[in-house]
């Protein structure tokens, strides 16, 4: 079901002309931390910075949208998204993911649509072509041109043998899908061609013992090198012709090996299995009418074995770096699944302590955003540290996301002992800048994270004068980071509970609304309590 969403995402984006990639995709929609619902969509498309909006509508307004949408709808007591267009006042289209889009009536659209959309503002198409979208033909045709070529300049072949390569080239193509599909990559092709019945799968046949011929060798791995091999001999070695010819007579034995394990065994069938073990066959037949071409010389079986052990390593080391790129892609997406999963994070924020930070209040505070909010974000910070600086940014974008529920508090760690450290120095004009404008001492540091300005800061007059009259106030805050054990920065507090180093900064954003709604529920609970007390 998932990957079917996945699957209609990534069509509807691509009408609507915005250049994601479906892994991309998968990526942000597979972690989300409640996968199926309209939050997972909608927060899948904010990543991807796409407006979108989701509404209730009434279903005698669904005619009125000229655009694609996803619709929810309920089909044999399942909800589930899918792509939707109007095609005229009495049908609609409909994309399951899964299938080819299909057709209905608009009555029967009625029939199961909940009164959810989600809709997004489609692109104007861009004009300049991109380089991956004509070099990719581009290599295939020159790749085609250059092993017809080739086999062009080897004038005395027969017809037999152009038919050879064209099943050699066809058996390579399906057993690179089969290792594609093994990998479980999504692909359109793959997925219905892999389904074309209720009796096929491919994937089942894939992981069966009778896929695995010896050890770490399977089905795949014969398929492309053997296939590759005769590529090889064809366009190169024109003289080995007949030790393939002998190789596909033999080869005849694999199809009836292969039929009878998916017919008896298995029992299940592989669409992509049965169209090698077809081309298998088709070689054999060829071979067998081409007999007379068939004359074995020992000169070349050195070289042949030579040349079949060279494309099996290449074949071996190629392999484990697709394989570790397909397992990479799943552990990103897992490791981004648990990052976001809000619902752990919120079950240890709520048992996690608050840190003491009374001495910090001793003295005035620098606190940018409302300071009613009722989430404070303290960022322990040094004006040269390069990830405060990110830090930085990622804490203003959400104190723009959400100006009333959220305060950020910056407290400098520096060796407010040396006054000559440049960092030192550096705090003390912004701390000092803050206290005597605040709206101007916001804007300084502001600025500073985001674009360090070293020659305006060297013009600054009567420095040392600043840095001594802000050193009290600078050891207030770093003799508080140390007793606290908070020496590290940049660190985030949140409500002065500690956001674990296991997260990244920018990891918060998943968070913050679900922080903000616990600590809503919270205080609405201590109104209540409150109530109850005076009544």
């Amino acid at each position: 079901m998932e990957e079917n969403t996945v699957n209609i995402i990534y069509k509807w984006l691509k009408q609507s002309h915005y250049d994601v990639s479906i892994e991309k995709i998968q990526l942000q929609f597979l972690s989300h931390p409640d996968i199926g619902t309209l939050s997972s969509i909608t927060d899948t498309l904010n990543t991807f910075k796409i407006e979108n909006q989701a509404a209730q509508i009434d279903i005698d307004n669904i005619p009125n949208l000229k655009e694609s949408f996803l619709a929810l709808i309920r089909n044999n007591k399942i909800d589930q998204f899918v792509l939707t267009r109007v095609i005229s006042t009495v049908s609609i289209e409909i994309y399951t993911g899964q299938e080819k889009s299909f057709s209905i009536t608009f009555d029967n659209f009625k029939k199961i649509f909940t009164g959810i959309i989600v809709v997004i503002e489609k692109k104007e198409p861009t004009l300049g072509v991109k380089i991956y979208d004509w070099l990719r033909p581009l290599f295939i045709n020159l790749l085609a041109f250059t092993v017809f070529f080739l086999f062009w300049l080897q004038s005395t072949q027969t017809f037999n043998i152009y038919a050879y390569l064209l099943l050699t080239i066809v058996g390579l193509t399906c057993s690179i899908l089969l290792f594609v599909h093994s990998l479980g990559f999504n692909n359109h092709f793959l997925q219905r061609f892999c389904t074309l019945s209720k009796n096929s799968d491919c994937g089942q046949v894939l992981h069966s013992k009778a896929a695995n011929l010896w050890k770490n060798i399977n089905l795949t791995d014969a398929g492309i090198v053997y296939f590759s091999l005769q590529l090889i001999y064809l366009l190169l070695l024109p003289n080995a012709i007949s030790i393939l010819l002998a190789l596909s007579i033999v080869g005849i034995l694999f199809p009836i090996y292969s039929i009878y394990q998916q017919a008896y065994i298995i029992k299940k069938w592989c669409p992509l299995c049965l169209t090698i073990a077809a081309i298998l066959l088709l070689q054999g037949i060829v071979a067998i009418i081409s007999i007379s071409q068939i004359f074995l010389q020992t000169r070349f079986i050195a070289a042949v074995l030579c040349i079949t052990a060279l494309v099996y390593l290449v074949w071996y080391y190629l392999k484990q770096l697709f394989e570790n790129s397909a397992k990479l892609h799943n552990t990103e997406i897992e490791c981004l699944s648990f990052k976001r999963n809000y619902h752990l994070f919120i079950a240890y924020y709520k048992l996690t302590n608050s840190i003491e930070d009374s001495h910090l209040k001793k003295e005035k505070e620098i606190i940018i955003g409302s300071e009613q909010a009722p989430i404070q974000i303290t960022l322990i910070s040094n004006p040269l540290c390069r990830a405060c600086q990110k830090a930085h940014g990622e804490l203003k974008s959400l104190l723009q996301k959400f100006p009333a529920n959220i305060s950020l508090r910056i407290v400098f760690f520096v060796p407010y002992e040396y006054t000559i450290d440049l960092g030192t120095k550096i705090a003390s004009w912004l701390v000092h800048t803050y206290f005597n404008n605040k709206e101007k001492g916001i804007e300084t540091i502001e600025n500073w994270y985001n674009n360090p300005n070293f020659k305006e800061f060297d013009k600054l007059k009567q420095l040392s004068d600043i840095v001594k009259q802000q050193q009290p106030f600078l050891q207030n805050q770093a003799e508080w980071c140390v007793q606290q054990q908070l020496t590290l920065t940049p660190l985030l507090l949140i409500n002065n509970k500690q956001f674990p180093l296991i997260y990244r900064i920018n990891d918060l954003g998943f968070h913050i609304e679900a922080i903000i709604e616990f600590e809503h529920e919270q205080e609405n609970r201590k109104r209540a309590q409150s109530n109850q007390n005076m009544c």
